[in-house]
């Protein structure tokens, strides 16, 4: 290898960085799935260069694998491949475009968690798996765990 080309090589190694990789390969398909960028800006109509759907989809990223305040969610993102596989600059992600986002969401909270939710309901219904909730009311979910045990003990 000529000169040269090694100390280009060494110049191109020392400007490699590690990137985070974690449950990306894991939740993106499943956020991608669901949706969760379509819907949300069906939703939530925003005219700024990252659109609410990306926020969204890059703040449920943040919360499952590295939950940081909002004014450290752009230095998070460019730790990761994230940058890359969504298109979305670190820079661009800032404390106060995340809050604005969040604050342009809120009050359409309850229709997007209604779409989001029957989206997973009827990919469960396909798959054929129970994903019935756990009830909140102690007497209901005294009854449904006696259920979920009769069933396992008619199984074993």
């Amino acid at each position: 290898m000529p000169t040269g080309q090694a100390e280009q090589f060494g110049r191109q190694i020392k400007s490699m960085q590690t990137r985070q990789i974690g449950s990306i390969p894991l939740v993106t398909p499943l956020l991608q799935g669901l949706g969760v960028r379509e819907t949300t800006n069906e939703v939530a109509v925003s005219q700024a260069d990252v659109d609410l759907g990306r926020v969204v989809e890059l703040l449920v990223l943040n919360r499952l694998m590295s939950p940081t305040p909002l004014y450290e969610v752009s230095e998070w993102l460019a730790g990761t491949v994230l940058p890359e596989l969504m298109e979305v600059t670190p820079a661009q992600m800032y404390d106060n475009r995340i809050g604005r986002s969040l604050d342009q969401l809120y009050p359409h909270l309850g229709e997007l968690w209604a779409r989001l939710a029957s989206v997973f309901s009827m990919s469960a219904r396909a798959s054929g798996k129970d994903h019935s909730p756990i009830p909140h009311d102690s007497s209901q979910r005294i009854l449904w765990a006696s259920r979920k045990i009769g069933t396992l003990s008619r199984v074993m």
